[in-house]
């Protein structure tokens, strides 16, 4: 296990790998076989809108999986970091990959159901009327808002969703990021 850099990228994908070479990375650790053989990596980076801990990425080939050497790829990135700042995955809550995390000591610090609003329920409509000003919310459809409108709304949700445990930078980084993707 090593420090890794760009130039490690072809190995990597001819590896087997899976490795996704679009997202940067601030940090990686590779580890190679006897045979000098990319077996495995992990990478992290900041975001630009969450400064407070690495996005990490660890990837074992399926024949070295329960080795340690993912422990490994883990320590030695540890050791590459700039800051001493947490790691932090993102995943899905069948990803087995979350037994792996809580053999390292992770803890999940955000579970996050998946969205299904019905705007028309009688318990949503209520829900609004209950919030302060709720008398003046007024649910339309996505198209009847410009671009801007629908940014604008898309920033808002993200900052509140986000302000109690990942706070951004700021509402000009979470456009920048979104916005093109929200048009």
């Amino acid at each position: 296990v090593r420090e890794g850099s760009s130039a490690d990228v072809p190995a990597i994908l001819a590896s087997g790998v899976i490795f996704n070479p679009r997202v940067g990375f601030e940090h990686m650790a590779v580890a190679e076989d006897d045979d000098g053989a990319i077996v495995g990596v992990a990478k992290a980076f900041r975001s630009g809108l969450h400064q407070t801990r690495y996005w990490t990425t660890v990837r074992v080939v399926e024949s070295a999986r329960l080795s340690g050497i993912g422990r490994e790829l883990v320590q030695e990135l540890a050791g590459l970091r700039a800051e001493d700042l947490p790691f932090a995955y993102r995943c899905r809550a069948d990803d087995p990959a979350l037994e792996f995390l809580k053999s390292l000591g992770a803890t999940p610090y955000q579970v996050v159901p998946g969205l299904r609003l019905d705007l028309t329920d009688e318990a949503t409509l209520a829900w609004i009327d209950a919030l302060p000003d709720g008398g003046d919310a007024e649910i339309v459809s996505a198209e009847s808002l410009t671009d801007d409108e629908l940014i604008d709304a898309w920033v808002a949700m993200y900052e509140w969703t986000h302000e109690r445990w990942s706070p951004v930078r700021s509402r000009e980084d979470v456009a920048r990021v979104f916005a093109e993707e929200v048009r």
